[in-house]
């Protein structure tokens, strides 16, 4: 799975975008459901996450914060850096 969610309880969707060639900004909006940030990088993959998940005050994301050590509420959308548009 290349593409996917990390959901604040922990659970992982794949996520795909709609026409293969790349996601659009509301599709990666909707993945974490807010404005979009890039939090990290891993590999040729990019992390995104709500921008203003701090002032939400989203709960924080336990799975996303261990694999990418740094602390980050909220959903987040893992993807290619190739399917960034």
């Amino acid at each position: 799975m290349d593409n996917y969610i990390i959901k604040t309880d922990g659970t992982i969707v794949e996520c795909n975008p709609a026409d293969k060639h790349g996601f659009t900004l509301r599709e990666m909006q909707k993945a974490v459901g807010g404005y979009i940030q890039q939090v990290g990088r891993y590999q040729n993959k990019s992390i995104w996450a709500d921008e203003e998940g701090l002032l939400k005050e989203l709960p924080l994301n336990e799975k996303a914060s261990r694999l990418f050590f740094r602390p980050i509420v909220g959903d987040v959308l893992v993807c290619l850096d190739n399917l960034v548009k």
